[in-house]
């Protein structure tokens, strides 16, 4: 009767609707730039093809080849003023994250049963950090889409091993090692995986040891060959064009490293809580940390990630049985990830660092969570309502994601600076803006009709750009900076103030005020606009205030 009202083919394609409605939400909404993203944008167009293959100019950024190429191409074709790039970007990449949940829902739907894959997909589709990364010019989602071709394409070497399928699995290898700068994870992660699955397909059918081990050569051929392709291209072009941001943020990867001896030690509970976060956040679903801080229980938060961690584990032997493609790519990459980590190669701080993961790890935990809910339900009599209970929270996940997708701003300067296009004066901009300011007006910087002020030197170097203005611990503002800043807005002359990204300032007592009262110090009285996560403020003394201004920045 529960399967009856809620049908197991209607329910999918409204998930995918969804989906799909709220990646269009998202492309269309408009937003600006966030940090990261304003800072790599910043460096296109590129001079030459030949700048394809430097380190890039600016902030200390670097993404793969094939993310430089889309995004060098869509900026020599939209222009690098304005949001058209970046709307044509988000286009793309949406459209590369719904064609890999594609890919995984044939894959999933194969082996698990619809409640189990439905709801693996919705979380996969619906965290905060999943909508807003398939929808911005960073490279993770090429990343995804390309684990997921992966996938397909070694289930089908698995299922006819030709030699024309492992032709198109290399040929897909070396499209991931072009757009990835961690294709050879993908590959232990994608290898592990169809290891398993060779292994768990012959057991199945009875297959002799000899016809066992002359697959396994083989699959371990074809994983040799990836293997190296990208090993290659690592040490050709990702460490080269890496190297500039690895020095620079270094001291903030090396919190993220376990350090084997000492092991059980501060620093090391510090980095294992790190690493269970990033697993937490490829599930932690749209709106979920407000609903938890109305709730009044967010101090729980490290209790709620180490149960989603027990979850995952109790889904693992049904997930194992039944999908040892994505289960044992879930295991050998965790262990292969974890053992990098100790060694101190691959530092484990940011989930989007690991999106391309979700496809192995997310089902897991989906799994073990219909399972509980199943027990539960079993408890109390109600066995049958666990399909329909599994259908209704995919459709709940998927729908809450799309409301999401019109919430994603962080950083809004569009408006704010064509209030300054409108009231030309002196122009001071918050170190926190100034990618943004590159990203997106950079004619304000170079046309001269309005004097640019405060900005700091933005070229790639070994030591992070942001040191010019923070202390060493690359976190909080510095006191030079803001002696710096008092010589910038000193005068009487009418200034306008652009901030965004001012994180560091919530923590200092009046936020923002200290800067207004450098402007204030000679006279000027100071009004302020506020957007999301960006705030300009117009400084000038009050009779030299625009009549009419008052109202514009209201």
């Amino acid at each position: 009767m529960a399967v009856t009202l809620m049908n197991a083919r209607l329910v999918p394609l409204c998930v995918f609707a969804l989906i799909i409605f709220g990646r269009l939400l998202a492309v269309y909404d408009g937003r600006d730039p966030g940090y990261d993203q304003a800072m790599l944008m910043a460096n296109f167009p590129l001079p030459s093809i030949a700048a394809y293959f430097e380190p890039l100019p600016y902030f200390e950024q670097a993404t793969a080849l094939g993310s430089i190429i889309e995004l060098d191409i869509a900026t020599r074709i939209f222009g690098n003023e304005g949001l058209a790039r970046f709307t044509a970007i988000r286009a793309v990449a949406a459209a590369l994250a719904i064609w890999g949940y594609f890919i995984l829902w044939r894959i999933m739907r194969r082996r698990l049963d619809v409640p189990d894959a439905l709801l693996a997909l919705a979380l996969m589709a619906s965290t905060n950090e999943v909508l807003l990364f398939t929808t911005n010019p960073k490279n993770y989602v090429n990343e995804f889409f390309f684990v997921c071709a992966l996938l397909w394409a070694g289930i089908a070497y698995l299922d006819d091993p030709r030699a024309k399928r492992a032709a198109v699995f290399i040929g897909i290898a070396f499209l991931t090692c072009v757009f990835s700068f961690v294709a050879p994870l993908i590959f232990v992660a994608v290898g592990g995986g169809m290891l398993a699955e060779t292994v768990s397909r012959n057991r199945g059918a009875g297959t002799s040891l000899a016809d066992m081990r002359d697959q396994v050569v083989k699959l371990i051929g074809l994983g040799v060959v990836g293997m190296a392709i990208s090993l290659i291209f690592h040490i050709w072009y990702t460490i080269p064009m890496t190297e500039l941001d690895q020095a620079a943020y270094a001291g903030r990867y090396a919190h993220s490293f376990i350090d084997i001896n000492p092991f059980f030690s501060d620093h090391n509970a510090v980095a294992f809580g790190g690493i269970l976060n990033v697993f937490y956040l490829m599930i932690e679903p749209a709106y979920f940390p407000q609903v938890l801080y109305v709730a009044g229980i967010i101090s729980l938060l490290p209790e709620i990630r180490f149960i989603c961690l027990l979850i995952a584990l109790v889904g693992l032997p049904s997930y194992w049985r039944r999908a040892p493609i994505l289960a044992g790519g879930f295991m050998v990459g965790s262990l292969a990830f974890l053992a990098l980590n100790g060694l101190h190669v691959l530092p484990i701080m940011s989930v989007r660092h690991f999106l391309f993961f979700t496809p192995f790890a997310v089902p897991s935990f989906a799994i073990g969570l219909i399972v509980v809910l199943r027990t539960v339900l079993t408890a109390v009599r109600l066995r049958a309502l666990t399909p329909a209970i599994g259908y209704l929270l995919s459709l709940v996940l998927v729908g809450v994601a799309a409301v999401r997708s019109t919430d994603l701003e962080n950083a809004e300067v569009s408006a704010h600076l064509k209030l300054v296009d409108q009231y030309q004066a002196k122009l001071w901009v918050y170190y926190g803006a100034q990618p943004s300011l590159r990203a997106l007006r950079t004619d304000i910087m170079s046309r001269g009709d309005i004097e640019v002020i405060g900005l700091l030197d933005h070229r790639s170097t070994t030591r992070s750009w942001q040191l010019q203005a923070r202390d060493e611990d690359n976190l909080t503002t510095s006191d030079d900076y803001v002696r710096r800043s008092a010589k910038w807005l000193s005068g009487n002359d009418p200034v306008w103030m652009l901030f965004a990204h001012f994180w560091p300032e919530e923590t200092v007592p009046g936020k923002l005020t200290r800067f207004v009262d450098l402007a204030e110090a000679d006279g000027r009285t100071c009004k302020r606009s506020d957007d999301k996560g960006g705030v300009l403020i117009f400084c000038a003394l009050p009779s030299e205030f625009p009549e009419g201004l008052h109202t514009s920045l209201d």
